[in-house]
């Protein structure tokens, strides 16, 4: 039997996939009743056909700009022979990436035996749940990592019920993940944040400030750097390094300085799930005295899902019982 995961509306995508979870679940259970125990059940994860169409409009657009370029380098040669070069170039990129799209991957269960199968580039490539050494989850970068003793998989998150296949390969292998343990209250739980974010930052300030310091007059160069100061502000006492969750409460640690939030002070908490990108991020928000606190996963180097109840029994075991 085989159960194909499709692109679902905005607004109830998370809904409909847990009834279509829920379905296929059942499904699997009463025929494996009716058959036998040992019945090898399939199911398929894949991209939304928009990506595809994205990438080839893209390639489309590259190559149309290439030829474009190549036409008036028989005129002038520079730069119009670089820009066709380059045209090229990322029609390659997109063509690759509309290919990528199109894999299929496929969850097969056996009994309590997990196998993720794919064909890439006509031969098919297997990774058996057993066989896993680590499964390194960076949600910012879109990205799982599967590595056994004869391969290192990257497993793209842009597929459609992807936290569901991610779930039973943790499942598969639960020593792996490394889960905090309920009875030992003394667990540190570390949430790592990206620094792309700050490094683009500094870099959009360096332009501003570069532009600024051309184009005023000579004299009144010093006072652009006033301009400088609420962003830098930003960056050293706003923007977040990493996470650190005990069972006292949360430390945001900035660049500059720290900030300790008590699960007492918390008010209340509310989660949600957003797509960007074509991938799906878990944010966490609790809404403190004096301020919140914001644990979304498209920031973190760390998954934030694996650790949800374990972040929510610190914060009931507070005394608190708010849901927001």
């Amino acid at each position: 039997m085989t159960l194909v995961f499709t692109v679902l509306p905005p607004g109830k995508k998370s809904i409909a996939f847990i009834i279509l979870q829920d379905v296929g679940l059942s499904n699997l259970h009463s025929t494996n009743l009716e058959t036998s125990s040992q019945l090898e059940t399939s199911l398929v994860f894949q991209r939304s056909r928009s990506e595809v169409v994205f990438h080839l409009l893209s390639m489309f657009f590259c190559l149309l700009a290439g030829a474009f370029a190549g036409y008036a380098a028989l005129v002038k040669a520079w730069p119009w022979l670089w820009v066709m070069i380059l045209g090229a170039i990322g029609g390659l990129g997109f063509l690759i990436s509309a290919v990528k799209s199109l894999r299929k991957y496929h969850l097969i269960t056996q009994g309590e035996e997990v196998e993720l199968r794919w064909k890439s580039w006509g031969l098919w490539q297997s990774v058996v749940g057993k066989e896993l050494l680590e499964l390194k989850t960076i949600p910012c970068w879109r990205r799982t990592i599967l590595v056994t003793s004869q391969r290192t998989v990257v497993l793209p998150h842009q597929l459609t019920g992807c936290e569901y296949l991610l779930d039973r390969l943790r499942k598969a292998r639960p020593e792996v993940v490394k889960p905090l343990s309920e009875k030992d209250s003394s667990q540190e739980l570390i949430l790592k944040v990206s620094l792309l974010p700050s490094l683009f930052y500094v870099l959009f300030m360096a332009g501003v400030a570069g532009a600024a310091w051309a184009l005023v007059p000579i004299r009144a160069q010093y006072f652009t750097l006033l301009f400088m100061a609420f962003p830098l502000f930003r960056l050293l006492w706003r923007t977040p390094r990493r996470y650190l969750l005990t069972e006292k409460g949360i430390t945001s640690y900035f660049w500059a300085s720290k900030k300790v939030w008590l699960w007492s002070e918390v008010e209340s908490w509310s989660e949600d799930t957003y797509a960007s990108t074509a991938a799906n991020f878990y944010l966490m928000k609790f809404l403190c005295r004096g301020g919140n606190v914001i644990l979304d996963e498209g920031l973190l180097l760390t998954p934030l899902r694996p650790y949800k109840e374990w972040i929510l029994n610190r914060f009931f075991s507070a005394g608190n019982s708010v849901y927001f």
